[in-house]
């Protein structure tokens, strides 16, 4: 039976808030493309848009008055895509869709997976995917067999709010209000607000370009961002938490640039030369944000409130997808392996194509 050993209190706050730092390297990982996506596309703006609507959306759609959502969306190491569900006020998530190119594949509590509504999903180096959920804790796929992990197992909450893991593959859990998990495939860990962690809400946890892990936690009332270089916390002084709001997603950029996407405040993208803060007045769709991607090619897209905008460095242009009617907005939003880019949305799945170069 695996024990939860809960780290000392060992932490002495700073006298003040440490300026986070501009990365100094940004890996870049070759991963094989996936299958060829044969199917029926249209063109819109510049590029081709495909949209998936789920039968079962739409049922549930009929059934509740709301589709299911979007939470994340992952690509696996063959190069193939999962999407995660979740529910609004009144109904739950689906389960989780695997799309290898040609086909959708439907994963629920009724085949195999541990719960239907998924919070948060990630993929790690032995190939697994995992899913975390907001009542069932952790469930592990490895491709034939699910597993699922709970408190009973180690985990400090079944309420999981992110995940993430780091390049000697240890894996980690943010939950609700017990702070976070770590496992590194034989015991647990449990780190609180007495360990140094900011607070004990975690809904954050992104990969930084030096391979360690960047949290968004809260103590209730003000967010923070603290990294953990395995042995000690340090919280950030940022724009965005020094204004009281979330980090939402964190990605690197292949310049080596950071792209932080806030609550309520747009978009930071920390340069060498410093932060910009870009919002609606520069061509954002809106200013509550829920998702951003760094491509390959430079540019950088964002899933807004007001739909899904994409900056190449210059220009900005926004999108409209088939059937978002800007309610919730763009959960997901992701780069394959081929360079086109996958939004999850309240009540579909959107696949963009760009166009090829003349």
């Amino acid at each position: 039976m695996r024990q939860v050993c809960p780290i000392e209190p060992s932490y002495t706050p700073s006298p003040k808030p440490i300026v986070f730092p501009f990365p100094t390297a940004v890996p870049i990982n070759s991963l094989p493309p996936p299958p060829v996506e044969n199917m029926e596309t249209h063109p819109l703006y510049q590029g081709a848009w495909t949209t998936y609507l789920p039968p079962k959306w739409q049922e549930r759609l009929q059934q509740t008055g709301e589709p299911p959502y979007i939470s994340s969306i992952i690509v696996a190491a063959d190069g193939s895509l999962w999407f995660s569900t979740t529910g609004g006020a009144v109904s739950s998530g689906v389960g989780a869709y695997h799309f290898n190119g040609k086909t959708w594949t439907h994963y629920t509590k009724e085949n195999g997976s541990g719960f239907d509504e998924i919070s948060s999903s990630m993929v790690t180096p032995d190939g697994a995917i995992w899913f975390g959920s907001f009542c069932c804790g952790v469930s592990r796929f490895d491709g034939n067999t699910w597993t699922t992990y709970t408190t009973t197992n180690g985990l400090a909450s079944n309420d999981i709010r992110s995940m993430g893991v780091t390049q000697n593959g240890d894996l980690w859990f943010g939950t609700s209000d017990k702070g976070i998990s770590r496992y590194d495939g034989k015991g647990w860990l449990t780190y609180t607000s007495n360990s140094g962690l900011w607070g004990d809400y975690v809904g954050g946890i992104f990969s930084l370009p030096d391979g360690s892990l960047l949290f968004s936690s809260s103590d209730g009332s003000r967010a923070k961002l603290n990294r953990f270089d395995g042995s000690h916390w340090t919280v950030y002084s940022t724009p965005m938490t020094d204004s009281g709001k979330y980090t939402v997603d964190l990605k690197a950029a292949h310049n080596g640039n950071l792209w932080f996407a806030s609550e309520y405040l747009g978009v930071y993208r920390l340069s060498e030369s410093g932060w910009t803060n870009f919002t609606i007045k520069d061509g954002l769709a809106n200013d509550q944000m829920y998702s951003l991607a760094a491509a390959r090619d430079g540019s950088a897209w964002f899933g807004t409130a007001g739909g899904v905008s994409r900056f190449d460095g210059k220009t900005w242009t926004t999108f409209k997808l088939e059937g978002d009617t800007g309610n919730n907005g763009i959960g997901s939003i992701v780069e394959a392996t081929d360079g086109s880019i996958w939004v999850g949305y309240y009540g579909g799945i959107a696949h963009y194509i760009p166009p090829i170069s003349p």
